[in-house]
Order: C-alpha cells, then sequence, then structure tokens
C-alpha cells in the first residue's frame, strides 16, 4: 500500500446524543467536542446521524432548526 504523502487528518465519529447536545448549545459538550477537536481533529457524524436529526426536524416541522442543519 502506497503512503499518501499529504498528512491524513484525524477523525472522530460523534453520535446523535452528542450532535443533540451540540445543536441544542449545550455549552459543556460544546466545550468538550472543542478540546476534542483540537486534540485529535476533526469531527464527523455518520449518515445515520444525519438522517436521524434531518427525520426529527421534517416530523416537527421545524423549519429554521432544519435550515440550519442543512
Amino acid at each position: 500500500m502506497k503512503e499518501n504523502n499529504k498528512m491524513q487528518e484525524n477523525l472522530s465519529l460523534i453520535d446523535t446524543d452528542i450532535l443533540i447536545f451540540i445543536l441544542r448549545n449545550n455549552k459543556e459538550v460544546i466545550n468538550k467536542s472543542k478540546e476534542y477537536q483540537h486534540k485529535y481533529g476533526k469531527l464527523k457524524i455518520s449518515e445515520l446521524t444525519y438522517y436521524e436529526c434531518l427525520r426529527s426536524y421534517k416530523m416537527s416541522n421545524a423549519t429554521k432548526k432544519l435550515e440550519l442543519f442543512f
């Protein structure tokens, strides 16, 4: 396997619960997420987490939150 010359970023997958805390502006979770991101690299969500949040916003007719989520 050839090594890529570019430095690969660390990616951390966060689950739906953590994302919800971040989206609800939970300061403690946001601060810990920022610390973790700074130490380990980017935070990512899975397609399933994306779908769960999208579905939840659509079902609750939360158009403002839906616009922000995109």
